[in-house]
């Protein structure tokens, strides 16, 4: 990491302007000698944090996640970035998306690090006890999340929780620690001191900042990832306490979850926040310029959905394509009678828009289909601004109530309490039945009664209920950087991935390799990934 030097730019990171709700600057003249001399300035440290997270890899569109959903089964790999990222068939030291992804990260941490010292050792007359905890829980969820990042792309890594003296040459060249020292050291501890001092909520003025709920969230992701299955429950529990507080809750109409008009809703979590004028790579056109459908964050040649997902949603009646008991099927319009998930994750013939220039209803077209080899183009996470602007506002949704209660089903089956699995499993259904039953003329045939519209599910053993869940959640959050940290913690890449896209599998895929720029740079960073 250029021997850590980010460490040396870190507080002019803390000291440059943030944009959106981060647009906050303490007043007077600022120095490192008299910053963090109130809680202003304190608030500021921390929104510098916040910013970090709008840059999760070195791509040049700061808004894509990119690697759950390429290293899947999810996207076809046929673009000049995702077949060399995805397959591994890059030079470590090379692939800017490697690199960036871990430097990235590391600047993230090295900004928290920082600010959590300083504002931990802000005096009572410069800042109260209860402020000072909640601001550096703050910096600590933040931190917390970048080391849970970290491990779920490289395995063990270096822990740095301290702004580095530039005379320690130890501290200069860490060692990689065992992704257990990490959950131990940082993960855990971070995300836990988060929950107990950050709020349950704040006004909306300051909805973007990190909650008890949203600590609570990862906290419980993070035990999952690690098939602590006992503590997963218990931190899940947590932020179901909080829905029921009215905190959190699955919106009725699932497709308002991804608006731009709808950010900071009552089941996202936790969001990366974005301003209109900075890139997110979300406007590529369908149709014409000026009617106004949006390709969204899927360019020509990266991320398209593969065959393979368009066929994985169930029918309307929850049966799979290949068991169309009730005839619901028609190959040649493969977009009807289908899990309403289908037709909000991806275009089909049932989005209507409005034409921007002429004021009339604008269907969309399978003419207009960009992916020709997978037969449908994602719709998540789509804006249109105008013919001349490329720069969108959306935000990364992080984390969303949807997820937290299908990660506690997931805990529950692997507990052998398959009841309770399948009660938060048919929380998710029911959302969807409901939006169907709300909709009847996209989704529901006709004579089709309602009792057979999505019904729930029943779990008879661990194999039966983790097959569900699997579905649940590949329909689900289906472009949303989850999938491929899914088949990852379940170890089934090799009967996926690889499988549908037609490579030979290596175990190397799991984990991404520690880029050999840093390692020439620190050779306490081997031994390397294995197979690089």
């Amino acid at each position: 990491m250029k021997r850590f030097e980010i460490y040396i730019i870190a507080l002019m990171a803390v000291l440059s302007s943030c944009s959106d709700f981060l647009d906050r600057e303490p007043y007077g003249e600022l120095s490192e000698d008299n910053f963090y001399q109130n809680k202003d300035q304190a608030v500021y440290a921390a929104n510098a944090c916040y910013k970090t997270l709008q840059t999760l890899n070195g791509f040049w569109a700061t808004g894509v996640q990119i690697f759950g959903d390429l290293c899947s089964d999810d996207c076809t790999q046929n673009g000049s970035i995702d077949a060399s990222y995805a397959r591994a068939s890059f030079d470590p030291g090379d692939n800017y998306l490697v690199t960036g992804s871990f430097v990235n990260a590391y600047t993230g941490i090295a900004r928290c690090n920082i600010g959590i010292e300083k504002v931990s050792n802000m005096p009572d007359d410069k800042i109260s006890s209860e402020d000072r905890n909640r601001i550096s829980a703050e910096m600590r969820f933040i931190r917390g999340y970048w080391y849970y990042h970290l491990i779920r792309l490289y395995g063990d890594v270096p822990i740095l929780l301290t702004q580095v003296n530039l005379k320690d040459e130890a501290a200069l060249h860490p060692a990689r620690s065992s992704v257990d020292e990490v959950y131990e050291k940082v993960i855990v501890p971070d995300l836990t001191f988060a929950a107990q001092h950050l709020p349950s909520s704040y006004g909306s003025e300051d909805a973007p900042r990190a909650t008890s709920g949203a600590a609570y969230a990862f906290l419980s992701a993070a035990y999952l990832y690690r098939q602590d299955y006992a503590n997963a429950i218990k931190a899940g529990e947590e932020v179901v306490k909080l829905a029921d507080e009215g905190v959190y809750e699955l919106l009725a109409d699932m497709e308002s979850i991804y608006m731009e008009t709808n950010e900071y809703n009552k089941e996202s979590i936790f969001e990366a926040s974005f301003s209109k004028d900075q890139q997110n790579w979300k406007t590529r056109y369908f149709g014409t310029v000026e009617g106004g459908f949006c390709r969204g964050e899927i360019y020509t040649t990266h991320f398209n959905p593969t065959a393979n997902l368009r066929d994985a949603y169930a029918l309307i009646d929850g049966n799979p394509i290949g068991k169309d008991v009730n005839s619901l099927y028609d190959a040649a319009a493969y977009w009807k009678n289908r899990d309403p998930r289908f037709d909000i994750t991806f275009y089909t013939p049932l989005d209507v828009s409005t034409h921007r220039t002429t004021g009339e209803p604008l269907v969309y077209s399978m003419d207009w289909l960009l992916n020709k080899e997978g037969g449908v183009d994602f719709q998540k996470n789509t804006l249109w601004y105008g013919p001349n602007e490329t720069n969108v506002g959306l935000n990364n949704i992080l984390m969303r109530y949807a997820e937290v209660l299908l990660n506690l089903a997931e805990a529950y089956i692997q507990t052998g309490d398959f009841q309770t699995g399948a009660k938060y499993i048919n929380q998710i259904r029911t959302r969807a039945r409901n939006y169907a039953l709300a909709h009847p003329d996209k989704y529901i045939p006709a004579g089709l009664p309602e009792s057979k519209v999505l019904p729930d599910i029943t779990i008879s053993g661990k194999e039966d209920g983790m097959e569900k869940l699997r579905y649940e959640r590949r329909v689900e959050f289906a472009g949303e950087d989850v999938r491929g940290y899914d088949l990852r913690r379940w170890n089934i890449e090799e009967s996926t991935w690889a499988k549908v896209q037609g490579f030979t599998w290596d175990k190397k895929m799991s984990l991404l390799p520690i880029p050999n720029t840093e390692i020439s740079k620190n050779p306490n960073l081997k031994p390397q990934n294995p197979g690089y």
